[in-house]
C-alpha cells in the first residue's frame, strides 16, 4: 500500500480521479479505461449481470482453491498417516525427535512467509502459487527417500518453506474476487477443506495399512508420501494454466465481465492490488492493537492445531485402538471440523458478523505451530494431561482475542457513524486508491 498521492485534492463523489498507475490499485485501470463511456459506472451494473459474473467466478476459482487447501493441509499433515505406518520405527526415531519433525516444519513456515509476503505482492499471484505447489509435490515424494532422521528434518523444513504461501495467497485472491458479504462463505468453504483432508487421510492410512507391510520393497509410510506427492505435482501443473489472479487480468472472463468483476468489489475498498511498500503504513499498522489481538488469537490456536494435527494418531492409539481403528477414528475429527466451519459460515449469515485474521497475523501464527508439539513430552505418555490442558488453555486465550476485535471493530464504527464520517469530501475512485483503513474515513469493519 501507499501513501495518498500528492496530486490528488479532496472531491465531491461527482469528480473524477486522475490516474498515476504508480500511486493506485491495478483495478483502477479496469474501470477507468471506461470512465467516459455509456454504462461504465458502478451504478449500471444489473443484479442480474452480477450474479451471472459471480457464477462464473465461482466455477473457475472455487474447486482450485479448494483442491489446493485439501491437498496443502493433507500434505502437511502426512507425517500424523505415516506414524501409523512405521516411520518412526524405520527411521529409529526416540524422544522428542518426532516432536521435532512436527516443529521444524513450522520453522521453515515462519522463515519463509515474509519472503512470500513480498512477491505475493510483487508478481502474478496464480503463477506463483501454482510454482509453490508442484515443488512441495517434489518435495513430499523425496520424504520417501529419507533413511535417517537428518534427512527427514531437512525435507520437513522445505516442506514449510514452499506451503507457507498458499493460505495468505488465497486470503488475497478471495478479497480480489468477492465482495464482503461474500467472503465469508467462500473463505469458510475452502477453508473447510482441512476437515476434508482429515478425513481423506483417515481412508487412505487406512487402505494402506490394509495392505502387505511392504509392495515391492517400499515401506508404506514411504507409498503414502510417493502417492501424495506425485498428485500434489500433477494438481500444481494444472493450477499454472487455469487459476487467474486478478479480475482485472483473468481470460476466464471478457473485458466488459473484467469491467463488472472489479466493479463488484469497489465497496470492499480494499482494491486488488499495489506493489508499492510504504514505511508510514508499516508504522500505523505496528500502532493498531488488532493486529497484535490477532496474532496472539491465531498464535494461541495453533498451539493446540500444531500438537493435534501430528500426535492425533498416538493420542487415539493410546486409547487401546488398533492402528487400522485409529486411522478411521482420526476421520471423525476431521467430519467435526467440517460441520463446525459450515455451522460458524451459517451463524454468520445469520447474524451478518465476522472477523477474519489479515494477512500481517499469519506469520505470527506459525509460532503456535513450532510450540504445539512440543507439548507433547514423550514423559508423558499415554495420557498426555499437560498437553490437553495446554489445549484448552490456547482456545479460551485465542477465544478471549476475537472477541476483542471484534469489540474494537464495533466501538470504531459507531464513533465514524455519529461523527458522520461518509468520505464526501474523497476522490471517487478512493475505493482503488492506496488508502488504509485509517485514511479512508468511509471505510467500515467487518466484525
Amino acid at each position: 500500500m501507499s501513501e495518498i498521492p500528492t496530486d490528488f485534492k479532496p472531491a465531491t463523489v461527482k469528480e473524477k480521479l486522475p490516474i498515476d498507475a504508480h500511486e493506485v490499485d491495478e483495478g483502477l485501470a479496469t474501470v477507468a479505461t471506461r470512465a467516459g463511456e455509456k454504462n461504465a459506472d458502478a451504478e449500471t451494473i444489473t443484479p442480474e449481470q452480477s450474479h451471472r459474473v459471480l457464477c462464473r467466478i465461482d466455477l473457475a476459482l472455487m474447486p482450485m482453491m479448494c483442491i489446493c487447501v485439501l491437498l496443502q493441509f493433507l500434505d502437511k499433515t502426512s507425517l500424523n498417516y505415516a506414524n501409523l505406518l512405521g516411520v518412526q520405527a524405520d527411521l529409529g526415531l526416540y524422544g522428542q525427535q518426532y516432536s521435532w519433525l512436527a516443529s521444524i516444519f513450522y520453522f521453515g513456515y515462519l522463515g519463509a512467509s515474509p519472503i512470500h509476503g513480498y512477491f505475493l505482492q510483487h508478481v502474478p499471484l496464480a503463477p506463483y502459487v501454482s510454482i509453490n505447489v508442484i515443488l512441495w509435490g517434489m518435495i513430499l515424494t523425496l520424504h520417501a527417500a529419507c533413511k535417517n532422521y537428518a534427512g527427514i528434518v531437512c525435507v520437513r523444513f522445505f516442506l514449510g518453506v514452499l506451503e507457507a504461501g498458499i493460505t495468505p495467497g488465497f486470503i488475497l485472491l478471495t478479497g480480489r474476487f468477492y465482495r464482503r458479504q461474500e467472503q465469508v462463505t467462500r473463505t469458510g468453504i475452502w477453508f473447510s477443506m482441512n476437515g476434508w483432508a482429515q478425513i481423506l487421510g483417515g481412508l487412505i492410512a487406512y487402505g494402506l495399512l490394509s495392505r502387505t507391510e511392504s509392495t515391492g520393497g517400499i515401506s508404506r509410510w514411504k507409498m503414502l508420501f510417493l502417492i501424495l506427492g506425485c498428485i500434489t505435482m500433477f494438481f500444481g501443473t494444472c493450477l499454472l494454466f487455469f487459476m487467474p489472479s486478478s479480475p482485472a487480468t483473468t481470460r476466464l472472463l471478457s473485458p466488459e465481465e473484467r469491467r463488472i468483476a472489479v466493479e463488484r468489489i469497489r465497496d470492499n475498498k480494499t482494491g486488488i492490488n499495489n506493489p508499492h511498500f510504504k514505511t508510514s503504513q508499516l508504522i500505523e499498522s505496528l500502532k493498531d492493537v488488532r493486529l497484535y489481538l490477532f496474532a496472539l488469537g491465531v498464535m494461541a490456536a495453533n498451539i493446540s492445531n500444531g500438537g493435534v494435527t501430528n500426535f492425533g494418531s498416538t493420542i487415539i492409539s493410546n486409547f487401546g485402538f488398533d492402528k487400522k481403528r485409529t486411522a478411521l477414528i482420526g476421520m471423525s475429527t476431521g467430519a467435526s471440523e467440517v460441520v463446525a466451519v459450515m455451522l460458524g459460515i451459517t451463524l454468520a449469515w445469520l447474524t451478518k458478523t465476522r472477523v477474519i485474521p489479515g494477512v500481517f497475523s499469519f506469520a505470527v501464527a506459525i509460532v503456535g505451530g513450532i510450540i504445539g508439539p512440543q507439548t507433547y513430552r514423550a514423559s508423558d505418555a499415554p495420557n498426555y494431561l499437560p498437553a490437553k490442558a495446554v489445549l484448552i488453555a490456547m482456545f479460551v486465550v485465542s477465544a478471549t482475542c476475537l472477541i476483542g476485535i471484534s469489540l474494537v471493530h464495533y466501538f470504531e464504527n459507531r464513533s465514524r457513524d455519529q461523527k458522520q464520517e461518509l468520505g464526501l469530501d474523497e476522490p471517487e475512485n478512493v475505493a482503488f486508491m492506496d488508502w488504509t483503513d485509517r485514511e479512508m474515513r468511509s471505510f467500515r469493519y467487518p466484525y
